[in-house]
């Protein structure tokens, strides 16, 4: 392979290659080939496809005043801005106006404008007829108040594909858009043309703002994936840890004095002993759950413990979703003051 780029020629020595270069390596690996540099002056053919291609003005061989070579050139390109700054000129005054006539909405609405007898007020209202170019526009009830050209349904793909001639995105296309041309549903038009140009999808890379959601690990027996919980305090009875079995969704709940660590190791412990030792445990970032002695229980045991996302227990929601139902169950005893004791 003959390259002009030096440093293309040791591409097998990188010291620390990225995740892209890694991945280019390993693909090109499975070629056999060696690299040769040479001269960019004898790399024409190569350097030729790389490029864009250009339209220049030609430009004669005979010597010339340096005014007269560079003025003809700025202004062609100054003529050039100038023709397609507008771009409603696009399309011709009779395509609008012949189109503006096939259409049955805009043509409804034009003859409701020139028969001041069968005017509807709702039906026409904001819109009117250029005294000029005898189109149909509309002005816009926004504090510009601009004068848009109302679009029929045959010129609205026209309308769009000049509008986001530059492929710009949503937002700055349908400020185009919107102080141009008028018609009903602009926005999602707009929208849906903009997110299905062909273009725009092979050349820009849309970066997601946020990560995807990361979804919690799905049991395969009873007992592998269990989620634990605290609800409390209770009217005269301490707390209530909750224990719920992802697979099979039984549920196991202990009364609790205090919910020190050694209290609910020790429920842990318990429910260990009689269902089993589960692979993950999953609960929230109490102080009881991320202390070093219940870290080390689960070290011992062989177990991976996973705690829930900072104000976001919606990590745990199978356990937290069976608070509501509790909360039903405990009032009467909150409303009566009754001892409440539970039994295991």
């Amino acid at each position: 392979m003959l390259t002009d780029s030096k440093p293309l020629l040791h591409y097998k020595n990188i010291a620390s290659p990225t995740d892209i270069v890694s991945r280019w390596l390993l693909y090109l690996s499975e070629f056999q080939f060696i690299c040769e540099h040479i001269p960019c002056k004898e790399n024409t053919l190569a350097d030729f496809l790389s490029r864009f291609p250009v339209n220049r003005t030609e430009i004669s061989n005979t010597p010339q005043d340096e005014q007269e070579l560079i003025l003809p050139v700025v202004g062609t390109h100054c003529n050039t801005i100038n023709a397609t700054s507008d771009t409603s000129l696009e399309i011709s005054t009779s395509t609008w106006l012949k189109e503006q006539a096939d259409d049955t909405q805009t043509n409804e609405i034009i003859q409701l404008l020139k028969n001041p007898s069968l005017k509807d007020s709702n039906n026409v209202r904001g819109s009117y007829i250029d005294p000029t170019t005898h189109i149909l526009m509309f002005k816009s009830h926004r504090k510009s108040q601009a004068e848009l050209l109302v679009v029929p349904k045959s010129l609205q793909h026209k309308a769009l594909d000049i509008c986001h001639i530059s492929h710009t995105g949503l937002d700055k296309t349908y400020q185009i858009v919107s102080n141009r041309y008028y018609w009903k549903r602009v926005y999602i038009d707009t929208k849906n043309f903009v997110l299905s140009c062909e273009q725009c999808i092979k050349n820009k890379s849309f970066t997601p703002k946020h990560a995807a959601p990361q979804s919690n690990r799905i049991p395969t027996r009873p007992g592998d994936y269990i989620s634990v919980d605290i609800k409390g305090p209770l009217p005269n009875s301490g707390y209530v840890l909750t224990v719920l079995d992802h697979f099979s969704k039984h549920i196991v709940l202990y009364s609790l004095k205090n919910i020190t660590t050694e209290t609910v190791s020790k429920h842990i412990l318990n429910y260990i002993s009689i269902h089993g030792r589960p692979s993950q445990i999953l609960s929230d970032r109490g102080l009881q759950f991320t202390s070093e002695v219940f870290s080390l229980i689960n070290k011992t045991l062989g177990i991976k413990l996973s705690h829930t996302s900072p104000f976001h227990p919606q990590t745990n929601g199978q356990t937290e979703r069976l608070n509501p139902p509790w909360n039903q169950v405990f009032s009467p005893f909150r409303r009566e003051a009754l001892t409440f004791r539970m039994h295991y």
